[in-house]
């Protein structure tokens, strides 16, 4: 896959990402491990610089069933926050890094709920194949 690029590339492959997996799991219903959870998540990339927060305290609706805010300083304040670089991130999602062994040698950071980040790891592992094939369409 082609890195992310600039960070408007960043937030409109990453952003566009996670809001078409909302809108999604709206319908289907399957990712309650978050959707409804009460957390709220936070992505704090690096080259480039991009900040994805996740609302799961939000009531699920017909056409989302998470907050999705990109860069936006008005986003809830999250329980969990996780550090890395963009290239870090899409190889989790990819299937290539996992966060777990990313955390425990320091080359990510989570601040906040750390058991809560944890918690959310299933629900990273179902995301991949949908991220990988998304990555092949709009990247």
């Amino acid at each position: 896959m082609k890195p992310l690029g600039t960070p408007d590339d960043a937030a409109r492959i990453v952003g566009g990402f996670f809001r078409e997996q909302s809108a999604r799991l709206a319908q289907s219903n399957a990712l309650q491990i978050f959707s409804g959870s009460g957390f709220v998540v936070a992505y704090e990339l690096t080259n480039p610089s991009l900040r994805i927060v996740l609302d799961g305290s939000m009531t699920p609706n017909a056409s989302e069933a998470f907050g999705t805010y990109i860069n936006d300083p008005d986003a809830p304040l999250p329980d969990v926050t996780f550090i890395m670089t963009c290239e870090q991130f899409d190889g989790i999602y990819s299937g290539e890094l996992q966060l777990l062994s990313l955390v425990t040698s320091g080359r990510a950071v989570i601040t906040g709920n750390r058991a809560a980040g944890m918690r959310l790891l299933p629900a990273v592992i179902r995301l991949i194949p949908f991220y990988k094939h998304y990555r092949e369409v709009h990247s």
